[in-house]
């Protein structure tokens, strides 16, 4: 007698087999999939960065979380197509996810990167 598989373990098995994010592509289509997967990724990277840190309130940390998210997905695509200029063997479907947990990650200290910066172009231009 053969095995038999049913629906429920079938599922089960294509859904282990593929990739989570060819899972959201069928879900959410191509460009979904992307938006999800760095909304994700930058969650991920301000979970990281907030357990470290002492909140004072839910408000505070739920303000932190959404502030580092649409930076992140502002500026993940961006950077992603600036990277992938200048190094092409970096061009991956889930670059902009981990350029987007790195941003989650370090979004406490992006004024202090900008200020930085904005320094640094400010000096060039003095000296000219």
């Amino acid at each position: 007698m053969e095995p038999t598989t049913t629906a429920s373990a079938g599922v089960i098995h294509a859904a282990s087999s593929v990739g989570f994010m060819a899972l959201l592509i069928g879900l959410l289509g191509e460009v979904g999939a992307d938006v999800v997967m760095v909304m994700l990724a930058s969650s991920v990277g301000c979970i990281i960065a907030l357990s470290g840190t002492n909140t004072t309130s839910f408000l505070s940390a739920v303000k932190y979380m959404v502030i580092s998210v649409i930076a992140s997905l502002v500026l993940a695509w961006a950077l992603t197509g600036l990277l992938t200029s200048y190094i092409p063997s970096l061009s991956s479907q889930y670059t902009p996810s981990l350029i987007a947990m790195f941003i989650g990650f370090t979004s406490d200290r992006l004024p202090k990167i900008f200020n930085k910066i904005v320094s640094y172009f400010e000096a060039k231009i003095d000296k000219e």
